[in-house]
């Protein structure tokens, strides 16, 4: 099969960071940035139809590729897309795994290199930040030993990069506009890089292509793959957005939207999942917004406005005084929807560049959790 490098320069919106050993480094790291890229493929492929729970087990894509079909067929008809994809499509091979690659097969889409177009630039964020846990005030003064009970700290990573850089990649010519460019789209308007996304970490847009191509695409042709059983989907029917919430909105206005939830609902944590959105919900937030001109300041100050609004959306699902087996299973849906001190998060800080401004919100993909991540976290 054909390939073609395409090479991109990319510009953060938020600090990108790549962990290793030591937590802390301000390093591109291409596996981290093509393991972002197959993860939202995972995402889009669950929301679009194409995979489902029975794909996965144990929150692990089933690995169907069977290398004695895929000889066969290619023995008989020869190397070519097509001939390939009738190989996966007899096997089941799931589609994230013929395009990324799995054990056997080498995928279609290489990350090859990433190159530093400028400096790391820094912004002014603190060591860490401090909560208010009952008026969900934001403070970067260290609360006294008396008041630290009330207050929760957060840490910014020191680790990050904040610039341009160029990412080389190679792709089957036959997935360019079916799956890369569509892919690349959607990561601009929604996706994250790196780590650290329950930080509001990792989104990025891209400044130029350096092939010239025309990227832009708003339509997976999944039918390319298999006729019979996939549907093209174009990005738009992924996403519901919400406009019209604001700080000041009630708790339950937001966990309506981005999770399907209110706090009164007598739900297991199994019946929540099943009821979660069937697609990629996003509030953005409507007084929540910077000039593009005070980026540095103000980006820092959004972000930090979206943890404390978290702080107070995971505050609301705690409940008062309620029987023991109802405020487990609302403990389970809490620590799904939010992750544990943060970390696993479905609920992300969602900053987008849009009419001159950048502007705040949320991300939420909780709906994902019922196939990948679900049956172990409602039984911690």
């Amino acid at each position: 099969m054909k390939k073609k490098e395409i090479k991109l320069n990319f510009i953060t919106l938020t600090p990108l960071w790549n962990g290793n050993v030591w937590n802390r480094t301000d390093q591109l790291r291409a596996s981290e940035l093509f393991g972002s890229l197959r993860f939202w493929f995972e995402v889009i492929c669950y929301f679009s139809g194409i995979t489902s729970k029975d794909n996965y087990e144990k929150g692990i894509l089933k690995d169907n590729f069977d290398s004695k079909t895929y000889d066969e067929i290619i023995q008989e008809k020869g190397v070519n897309f097509d001939t390939i994809n009738e190989a996966f499509n007899k096997m089941d091979l799931p589609l994230p795994m013929r395009i990324f690659g799995c054990n056997g097969w080498g995928g279609m889409l290489k990350l090859k290199s990433i190159k530093l177009m400028g400096v790391n630039h820094k912004i002014s964020f603190p060591d860490k930040f401090y909560v208010n846990k009952e008026n969900f005030k934001i403070s970067e003064t260290k609360p006294s030993n008396k008041e630290k009970s009330n207050w929760s700290a957060f840490y910014f990573p020191r680790g990050y990069f904040y610039g341009d850089f160029e990412i080389t990649f190679e792709v089957v010519e036959n997935i360019l506009e079916p799956i890369f460019y569509p892919l690349l789209t959607y990561m601009e308007k929604y996706g994250y890089w790196g780590g650290k996304w329950n930080m509001g970490f990792g989104r990025l847009k891209i400044k130029n292509t350096l092939n010239n191509e025309k990227i832009s695409r708003d339509k997976f042709e999944f039918s390319k793959f298999d006729s019979k059983r996939y549907k093209d989907k174009t990005i738009d029917e992924l996403i519901e957005i919400n406009e019209e919430l604001s700080i000041s909105s009630p708790m339950e206005e937001y966990t309506k939207f981005l999770f399907n939830l209110k706090k009164e609902d007598n739900n297991s944590c199994e019946e929540f999942l099943e009821k979660s959105p069937s697609k990629i919900t996003i509030a953005r937030i409507m007084d929540l917004e910077s000039d593009k001109e005070i980026k540095n300041e103000k980006e820092k100050e959004i972000l930090e406005k979206l943890i404390a609004l978290k702080v107070k959306l995971r505050s609301y699902l705690r409940l008062q005084n309620s029987d023991a087996k109802k405020d487990e299973e609302m403990k389970n849906i809490r620590h799904l929807v939010f992750g544990e001190r943060g970390e696993g998060s479905k609920i992300l800080p969602y900053i987008d560049l849009r009419e001159g401004k950048f502007k705040g919100g949320f991300l939420s993909i909780v709906g994902f959790s019922q196939l990948k991540l679900g049956e172990e976290e409602c039984h911690d």
